[in-house]
């Protein structure tokens, strides 16, 4: 309004973290998490390969929010054959309800914005919803999950696996549950940009100082 003129490396910053999503909604369609836990464990010897995923094809995939990340991850999807929905944060723009993503996507990832009235969201009621198997991760905030609900869930469903590069706080409480489920996989924070990701970051920079 006072005629700054603006460089942001927003854009930069959006491809790691998009890239980060699409391997795991990609592992999820697989099978990947369900499968590896049951063929590690010896106790589960007559599961092994009992459960091969859903396929990354003519599946849906839930991503909730509608930022440069979402649009980034979008484009990446759009090279699969994947059914992809869109959950904008805003109740009153929702097209999709958080329900049906929950109850209907394969993988469902979590992209909202970090504002209040979004913590806490995701509950018991959307992760008991979620389909065999199904595959929740969480790039956005840790705060929006509920996490005992979570915890909850995911010791009744062991079926469903929660890829958590965000906790609330980070990393989780000495004592947090979260260390100990096996059908939790958590990283810290690494989705953003990383090493030479940063090269690209500045190299956004420059290019926009260029253009000015």
């Amino acid at each position: 309004k006072r005629n700054i003129r603006i460089c942001s490396a927003t854009a930069a910053n959006a491809i790691p973290v998009a890239e980060y999503a699409l391997s795991h909604v990609l592992l999820a369609g697989a099978g990947f998490y369900r499968n590896t836990r049951e063929c590690t464990d010896p106790f589960n010897a007559s599961a092994v390969n009992s459960f091969r995923g859903h396929g990354n094809y003519a599946n849906r995939v839930g991503i909730l929010g509608n930022g440069s990340i979402s649009k980034k991850l979008q484009e990446y999807l759009s090279h699969h054959e994947l059914e992809v929905i869109e959950v904008a944060s805003r109740v009153a723009k929702r097209i999709v309800s958080l329900e049906e993503a929950f109850s209907s996507c394969h993988a469902i990832v979590n992209l909202f914005p970090d504002v209040e009235d979004n913590g806490g969201v995701f509950d018991r009621a959307l992760f008991s919803s979620m389909m065999d198997s199904a595959v929740f991760i969480n790039c956005g905030r840790g705060r929006q999950v509920n996490e005992s609900d979570l915890i909850s869930v995911l010791k009744e469903r062991p079926d469903l696996t929660a890829i958590l590069d965000v906790q609330c706080p980070e990393p989780p409480e000495a004592e947090s549950e979260l260390y100990l489920l096996p059908n939790v996989c958590l990283s810290a924070h690494i989705a953003g940009s990383k090493a030479t990701e940063l090269v690209r970051m500045s190299d956004y920079m420059l290019e926009d100082f260029a253009r000015f």
